[in-house]
């Protein structure tokens, strides 16, 4: 039997029920247990449905919809200024009814957009798209990690002397993302509008794919706090990979098959760039 005489609590999540439904507040009073459907949409059983008429619920889900929309326009700028504003509109849609957002951050609301572009059949073999979404969200996800202040240890190399320099283990900001792609995606979010665009405007037209030859890039907040976006190459990249998976630097430079060219020289000048940008915060042995 429905609870005709719900607490606030159980209120709360029959509103939260129907402004969030994916099918839109009228179909979800008229349908408020579809057995085809999952537990997502699901009424809580507090019988509302005849009390609650859907107008004024309209207004709400509307809002609930459009904050979403606002976010990931934001966060997604670039892809939203390729695809068009209606086309975003219509996968932000598509998107919410299979991950629904159930973050307190509304900004983790694009968590799962990357690999639903992916995914997504009207956008098979449009690589640099899913690209371009996921370099997007590692934007995002650096800005809001946590920020890290590196150690005295990290900042001296004096630190190190007679270590065993093999078995160290790096210790990385939380803020560094790795991108690998075989597109030229940052000409793209390099041009777009919000970032200042000049007369060559980089879009999906004229974009390289560098004849499959993967490029790297390492995006950070710096000592500011502002996203840093600097283009790597593939080897330091692979190595700072398997470094922030817990590999000791013996177990990485094979792991990542870092070439007898790069072992001393590059790895020098690479390990100089990485403590200069705050990227390792410190080491253990």
């Amino acid at each position: 039997m429905l609870n005709s005489k719900p607490s606030l609590l159980e209120l709360q999540n029959w509103l939260r029920w129907v402004i969030t439904d994916p099918r839109g507040t009228d179909v979800a009073l008229k349908d408020p247990q579809p057995s085809q459907l999952g537990a997502r949409y699901q009424a809580p059983q507090i019988g509302l449905e005849k009390w609650i008429g859907g107008d004024g619920l309209n207004v709400y889900a509307e809002g609930y919809f459009s904050r979403i929309l606002d976010v990931l326009t934001e966060d997604f700028a670039s892809t939203y200024r390729e695809v068009g504003a209606d086309t975003f509109r219509v996968i932000v849609a598509e998107y919410l009814k299979t991950h629904p957002s159930s973050f307190t951050n509304i900004h983790e609301a694009g968590r799962y957009f990357p690999e639903f572009v992916a995914e997504h059949v009207d956008f098979e073999g449009a690589g640099w798209l899913a690209d371009l979404v996921s370099f997007e969200w590692k934007i995002v996800e650096s800005f809001f990690a946590k920020f890290d202040h590196a150690s005295d240890q990290s900042t001296n190399l004096a630190n190190l002397a007679g270590k065993d320099l093999e078995k160290v283990k790096f210790i990385f900001a939380g803020s560094l993302r790795l991108v690998f792609s075989s597109y030229e995606i940052e000409k793209i979010w390099k041009s777009d509008g919000a970032r200042g665009a000049d007369k060559d405007r980089a879009t999906s037209e004229n974009l390289k794919d560098n004849h499959g030859k993967k490029k790297a890039f390492l995006i950070f907040r710096n000592q500011t706090g502002a996203i840093e976006i600097e283009t790597a190459d593939l080897e330091e990249a692979r190595l700072i990979a398997k470094l922030m998976r817990g590999f000791c630097l013996s177990e990485a430079v094979a792991a990542a098959a870092v070439t007898a060219e790069h072992s001393e020289k590059s790895f020098s000048s690479w390990f100089e760039r990485w403590l200069k940008n705050g990227l390792v915060v410190g080491f253990e042995f």
